[in-house]
C-alpha cells in the first residue's frame, strides 16, 4: 500500500471519529437543555398552582443562600400579582457547559425565556445545575431582564 492512501485512509477515520464525537456531545447538549426546561416547566407550574412545595423543589438548596424559603414565598406573590399568572414560555437562548460555578462543580445550563403572563410579559433567565452522578437538574439562579 501507498503512503499517500495510508495517510488518506487516517485522514478519514480521524475526520470521522471527530464527527461521531461531535454528533454524540450535540445530542447530549440538547438533552440536558430539554431536562432543564421540563423542570423550569415545573416551576412555573408549581407557582401558577401556588404549590410552594413543588417550587421549592425544583430549586438548589445554594438559591436559598440568598434569600429564605419565607422570602421566596413573597417574592412569588408578588411576581404573581405583578405579571398575573403564566401562559406561556418560549427559549430564546440557551448554553450549557461543565465544570466549576456557583453551585459547585457538575453541569450547569443557562435558559433565557420570553414569558407571557396574563398581566405583562417578560425575559427571565434561569440557570440549572446538575451534580455529576445526579438525576435531574435544578435551578440556582432566576433573574428577570
Amino acid at each position: 500500500m501507498k503512503l499517500g492512501a495510508i495517510r488518506n485512509r487516517a485522514l478519514l477515520w480521524t475526520i470521522f471519529v471527530v464527527l461521531c464525537v461531535a454528533s454524540f456531545l450535540a445530542w447530549v447538549h440538547k438533552q440536558w437543555k430539554a431536562e432543564a426546561e421540563k423542570v423550569v416547566a415545573k416551576y412555573f407550574e408549581a407557582i401558577d398552582w401556588k404549590e410552594r412545595g413543588e417550587t421549592i423543589v425544583a430549586l438548589q438548596p445554594i438559591f436559598f443562600s440568598q434569600r429564605s424559603p419565607d422570602e421566596l414565598g413573597r417574592s412569588l406573590d408578588e411576581l404573581s400579582a405583578k405579571f398575573g399568572s403564566i401562559r406561556s414560555f418560549s427559549i430564546y437562548f440557551w448554553h450549557t457547559h461543565s465544570g466549576s460555578g456557583i453551585a459547585g462543580n457538575g453541569t450547569y445550563v443557562v435558559l433565557h425565556c420570553q414569558s407571557v403572563y396574563s398581566k405583562a410579559s417578560a425575559q427571565e433567565d434561569f440557570t440549572l445545575f446538575k451534580h455529576f452522578g445526579d438525576l435531574g437538574f435544578k435551578i440556582v439562579d432566576h433573574g428577570f431582564d
